[in-house]
């Protein structure tokens, strides 16, 4: 699902938008005796805006990028 998250990134107001999708919890065991490892959630980043703007800085920061989806999925899941 999309989702824009606005956070504060390193003193800059930020705006991310991206998808999201929830992680799934682990089956220790289901009615053949398998389970399933479950996931975590994940955020895939599509654009990244300063505030109050519509131009996508994401080249810019894109060595931050596994900073940031960690940042997006934190204010996401609260």
């Amino acid at each position: 699902m999309d989702k824009v998250v606005s956070l504060n990134f390193k003193g800059i107001n930020l705006e991310v938008e991206g998808f999201y999708s929830e992680g799934e919890d682990c089956i220790m065991y289901d009615s053949n005796m398998s389970g399933y490892p479950g996931s975590s959630p994940e955020f895939e980043i599509s654009k990244v805006s300063v505030w109050d703007s519509d131009e996508d800085i994401f080249l810019l920061v894109e060595e931050y990028e596994d900073i940031l989806v960690e940042e997006c999925l934190e204010k996401i899941e609260g």
